[in-house]
């Protein structure tokens, strides 16, 4: 019995932790755009300018990003352009802002015995709960090369934690991209 309430507790940790960390992304797209015609890629000038400022940028970071999507983009079949040549540009944005979560009046009750000396308790708790929480948006866009007009959007949200190894970082960057970027190019509707 023990053995068996261990291994669900256990499970229903790891649950409660996956989910809390779960990633969720969403797209826009212009519905007249056609990307079957997309083939290759380059960075936006203005952010690869914009990168060059040491004062609001980590170059870490940048490079991170960077990686993680021209790996993703490689494995859906685009390549990146050496020139100015190309059908469709990327761009990024990040932002990191602060929550407010709140629980409505939770409460629990308990009760406990013991054993010789007759030893016996009850427990009460109610209250609300309130917490603040630092939440993550990334969002790529991509832009047509020749009209230079927004085509696609994805973007994911996470709570974000403070990392302090630079693995686990770029796992985490990794994860964003692949789940934003798997929803592109976007299906077609039939």
């Amino acid at each position: 019995m023990t053995y068996l309430f261990k291994n669900l507790l256990i499970l229903f940790i790891v649950l409660i932790v996956t989910a809390c960390s779960s990633i969720r992304v969403s797209q826009d797209y212009a519905v007249d755009a056609d990307f079957s015609t997309l083939k290759v890629y380059r960075w936006h000038p203005v952010l690869l300018r914009n990168e060059q400022q040491v004062e609001n940028n980590n170059p870490l970071l940048n490079t991170r990003i960077h990686r993680a999507v021209d790996n993703k983009l490689a494995s859906l079949g685009y390549r990146q352009s050496e020139d100015d040549q190309s059908d469709f540009i990327v761009n990024y944005q990040m932002a990191v802002r602060s929550r407010i979560k709140s629980d409505v009046a939770a409460g629990a009750f308990s009760v406990g015995f013991g054993g010789r000396g007759h030893y016996g308790s009850v427990g009460l708790n109610t209250g609300t709960y309130i917490r603040q929480k630092d939440e993550a948006t990334l969002i790529v866009d991509i832009i047509d090369s020749q009209s230079e007009k927004l085509i696609w959007r994805g973007n994911s949200t996470r709570y974000v934690y403070a990392h302090t190894d630079a693995e686990k970082l770029t796992e985490t960057i990794n994860a964003h991209i692949n789940a934003i970027l798997s929803q592109f190019p976007p299906e077609k509707k039939k």
